[in-house]
């Protein structure tokens, strides 16, 4: 595993961290390790379930749609978007 040195962190933030530790029984490179952990899990869950609404509303558009649009009217459209 790597190690990691972090320089100057604020002494309030120290003080939460060093509480936080506390109540949660482990020391505190513990806990900088677990916080770290589900920040980068919640990222992941936030970007994920982005996806699965950006993919569900793409089938939903498709759906309505039901049959793929002709040359022509994807020209029609575009130029009536340029009025």
């Amino acid at each position: 595993m790597a190690t990691l040195t972090i320089r100057n962190i604020p002494d309030e933030v120290h003080e939460r961290l060093k509480r936080r530790a506390k109540e949660n029984r482990r020391s505190l490179n513990q806990e900088v390790i677990a916080e770290l952990t589900e920040r980068q899990n919640r990222g992941f869950a936030e970007r994920e379930s982005f996806i699965n609404q950006m993919i569900a509303e793409s089938e939903a558009v498709y759906a309505a749609v039901k049959k793929p649009m002709t040359t022509q009217e994807i020209r029609k459209s575009m130029d009536e978007g340029r009025d």
